[in-house]
């Protein structure tokens, strides 16, 4: 199992083509690639923590159909876009002893020993980052620059598809070589 990270796919989003200079035509076409481009990387058994804005103003009930079309276990960290047809998902935690963290504001996990702080909106300053923690972020649709430890995980900033625990660490393991 390994563990992933995206943000804001805005599923069902036709403005955020434009908004963002997306590669679609529309958003059924956008929707399918990234459907395609997550279920390339991720399998059943891993697990992806989504960083908010999972869709906005799709179809009404297409939602599920979206959703149950991803591979792996999926986490929902709220953003500003995911109202109740997109809480009321099957998500579930990363952590069976602790289904709560299906879905939350913000959530610190450790994988392979490495603190992650996730939230949807970008900090300066975030729970455990003087002991190493990555802060991983969405909402500004790669419009901010990283920042020391920080990263923005957004479909916009890593070619339309999710990020793995093993990039981002490598990631910042090589920054702080420089």
């Amino acid at each position: 199992m390994a563990f992933f990270f995206t943000a804001d796919p805005h599923f069902g989003h036709e403005n955020i083509i434009n908004l963002c200079r997306r590669p679609f035509k529309d958003s059924d076409e956008q929707t399918s690639q990234l459907i395609a481009n997550w279920n390339s990387i991720i399998g059943e058994k891993d697990h992806v923590f989504v960083l908010g804005d999972f869709a906005h103003r799709a179809p009404k009930g297409s939602l599920y159909s979206i959703f149950s079309s991803l591979n792996g276990r999926k986490s929902l960290i709220k953003g500003n876009h995911d109202h109740s047809e997109t809480l009321s998902l099957p998500w579930v935690s990363h952590d069976p002893n602790k289904p709560q963290l299906a879905i939350t504001d913000q959530l610190t996990v450790k994988i392979n020993r490495q603190p992650f702080f996730l939230c949807h909106y970008a900090m300066r300053t975030w729970p455990a980052e003087h002991q190493g923690a990555i802060h991983l972020f969405g909402h500004s649709h790669g419009n901010l620059p990283d920042h020391n430890q920080s990263t923005d995980v957004g479909v916009d900033c890593w070619n339309y598809m999710p990020v793995s625990a093993l990039q981002l660490q490598q990631k910042f393991t090589a920054k702080s070589k420089r």
